[in-house]
This record gives C-alpha cells, structure tokens and sequence, in this order.
C-alpha cells in the first residue's frame, strides 16, 4: 500500500490537502479507521483459531488452524505496516 503522494485526494475528492494533525484530511482518516478495524478483525479471528487449536475443535485439524493462523499473522503484519504508513502520511501532511 504505498503513500507516495498521500497529501493528496484522489482526483475524485477536490484538491490537494491544506491540513493534518487533529484536522487531519477525512480521506487519511478514514483509511486508517478501515485498517484499525480490519487489524480487529483480523486478531479476532487469530484468538479463534488459538483457541480452536488449545480446545481441539473438530471443524478443521490442527495442521488447517496452524495453516489459518500463519495467514493471519501474516495479514495482521501487512496491516500494522500500512497503518504505520497511514500515520506517517498524516505526520508528513502537517501545514
């Protein structure tokens, strides 16, 4: 998810920003609502599948929970990463 040019909106959403900080631009902030709620989500479903592995649920085996968790993990770190840059972006864009 790269922010090259995130002081800027999309085409579709005017002209480029003008503040950040506590005013930071609604685009920004709202993206990085989307990414906190989907790390939620994400670490939801990583404390499921712990919990299915330490309670041997027989939906799946534990080598298909272990597999799951794996992608998780690995989701959750793309997820921190982009929230990182989405703070940064806000950071840079400061008037």
């Amino acid at each position: 998810m790269g922010l090259k040019n995130s002081c800027l909106r999309p085409r579709n959403q005017g002209s480029a920003r003008t503040s950040c900080g506590p005013n930071a631009d609604p685009y920004l902030r709202s993206i990085k609502k989307k990414i906190a709620e989907e790390i939620h989500r994400a670490q939801t479903e990583l404390w499921i599948s712990k919990a299915a592995l330490t309670l041997d649920l027989p939906r799946k085996s534990a080598a298909e929970w272990k597999k799951e968790k794996k992608e998780i993990k690995a989701r959750l770190k793309h997820l921190n990463k982009a929230l990182q840059e989405i703070n940064a972006a806000i950071q840079h864009c400061t008037v």
